[in-house]
């Protein structure tokens, strides 16, 4: 009994520190343990018994790490040792995939009950950062006002000082306490996809509604392109997973329709040289994944190793003696340039299980029939969908809020089938 409470106030925390991104409780060596890495080191030695039922994505995932080391040590074994970062990035991926069969087996004997308490925690714990970007926000205005930033400690990211007036947008910008506001914009589409569901209740949720529009304050004031676009997409695809009316519709279509002119609008504007649309982040975006395509064409197979792209970019990118940024910003090309076309057809394999198991989950519900787990499973298919969309802006995987969904997506059917049809209706 007492172990089994130990693990609810260790999960529960665990979700609870998800927003905290650059919170770094100690060090190994010269590196950061993230605090929600630390608490799924602990919840992983107390339920370590359990990870042999851990289930068939788990033999995915052994697969996947296998060809991702079989890529490193492949680049080792031609240049005579293995590169420190691309060993670094596996242990990393390593500590990021422990994620998914702790969570798995903690979350399969949970009731929906218990599951709606962890998002209502993700939430909570989310409201309070939010509260927090709104004072960080005032404290470019009102110089009086000190600024407050000792959570965001974790060496292994480049942190976004927040000193002034930066990015595209030519404006301050809200960072939380993830890495920069880049990061804190696709944590933030994670929350605001459990809470799109209730904004078509009519006359219900209100809090959750004022909640999500603090959120979506937040979201904005990131000025993060990648977050509000990826915002706007979730809205166009909520139609067709929530009933909604024509006119909300005819909205969405409007919105995808700006952020599409804001996408091509930076490209065209970076390919003309237009300065109204064109910045050094688009070309640094641009110049990368040109790079990250030349080198998976010489390297189709097995590409050139798990976290070498820095230096293999370094050798296609020399006529660009201003690029600094060299990474990839899109996670599927640095996968293909990575690790080939082989380790890239099993990361989609990957995803094509967890999206399998949530259309098996949303046939369920119909037997069901319960619409609070109805709103949860739509809210879990837009979470899904968001971190897709990111990784097409950004190769963000070390984040544990990712790993904490496709848990969630994994446990699911499970955790189903522990329910009746007893219609939730809870009222705030």
């Amino acid at each position: 009994m007492l172990l089994k409470k130990i693990n609810n106030f260790l999960l529960f925390l665990f979700v609870f520190s998800l927003p905290f991104t650059a919170f770094s409780v100690l060090k190994i060596g010269e590196k950061d343990i993230i605090f929600s890495w630390f608490l799924i080191f602990l919840l992983a030695l107390l339920n370590f018994p359990k990870l042999h039922k851990s289930g068939k994505v788990i033999t995915i995932l052994y697969v996947w790490f296998f060809i991702l080391f079989l890529t490193t040590v492949k680049l080792g074994f031609l240049q005579g040792s293995i590169p420190v970062k691309g060993f670094t990035q596996l242990l990393t991926m390593v500590g990021m995939m422990v994620h998914l069969p702790v969570l798995y087996v903690i979350f399969k004997d949970k009731t929906f009950k218990e599951i709606k308490k962890l998002i209502n925690v993700l939430i909570f714990s989310t409201f309070i950062l939010v509260l927090y970007t709104f004072y960080q926000y005032s404290t470019y205005f009102f110089h009086f006002l000190p600024k407050i930033d000792i959570l965001r400690n974790a060496e292994i990211y480049s942190i976004y000082k927040g000193s002034g007036i930066e990015g595209w947008s030519g404006t301050y910008r809200a960072y939380g306490v993830a890495p920069e506001p880049t990061f804190w914009a696709s944590y933030l589409l994670i929350p605001l996809a459990f809470l799109i569901p209730y904004l078509f209740s009519f006359g219900k949720f209100w809090i959750k509604k004022i909640i999500f529009f603090l959120f979506f304050i937040s979201l904005i004031l990131t000025f993060g392109r990648s977050g509000w676009i990826t915002f706007a997409l979730i809205l166009l695809i909520s139609p067709l997973i929530i009933k909604t009316p024509s006119i909300l519709k005819i909205s969405y279509f409007l919105i995808i329709l700006i952020s599409i002119t804001i996408i091509f609008g930076g490209v065209i504007g970076n390919f003309f040289k237009i300065p109204i649309f064109s910045d050094l982040s688009f070309q640094h975006r641009l110049y990368a994944e040109k790079a990250a395509l030349e080198i998976f064409s010489t390297n189709p197979i097995l590409g050139v190793g798990f976290g070498n792209f820095e230096n293999f970019a370094e050798y296609y990118l020399t006529q660009r003696p201003d690029f600094s940024l060299l990474v990839t910003h899109n996670f599927y090309l640095r996968m293909l340039a990575e690790t080939g076309i082989l380790g890239f057809l099993i990361f989609l394999l990957f995803l094509g299980f967890l999206l399998q198991v949530l259309l098996k989950s949303q046939i369920m519900i119909r037997q069901i029939k319960n619409s609070e787990i109805e709103k949860f499973i739509q809210g879990l298919f837009l979470a899904f969908f968001s971190i897709l969309v990111v990784w097409l802006f950004s190769e963000g995987y070390n984040f544990s809020y990712i790993w904490f969904i496709f848990a969630l997506m994994v446990a699911l059917p499970q955790i189903l089938l522990k329910a009746d049809s007893k219609n939730y209706e809870y009222s705030n």
